[in-house]
């Protein structure tokens, strides 16, 4: 599972549902690292789509705010 962070994704309101490329600050939960990333996303699922959370702006998870993320590139740091 993934985090995005509310604020962050609030900004791109309009491209959820669209399919349109976007880039997001996103958390793996796996290694609790955040990365800059390429995503499509979606509010319903989707083939290929990873389930992210909502992360407000203390640290708190709404899991009633589920997306899903079509992950597209992973940035590296050098490219930022």
């Amino acid at each position: 599972m993934y985090r995005v962070y509310k604020e962050e994704l609030d900004k791109y309101k309009e491209s959820v549902d669209k399919g349109e490329l976007i880039e997001l600050d996103i958390m793996n939960e796996e290694d609790m690292l955040w990365r800059r990333m390429e995503v499509k996303v979606f509010r319903n699922p989707v083939e290929g789509g990873e389930e992210a959370v909502v992360e407000g702006p203390f640290g708190q998870i709404s899991l009633s705010e589920k997306y899903y993320l079509k992950i597209e590139k992973i940035k590296e740091e050098e490219e930022e």
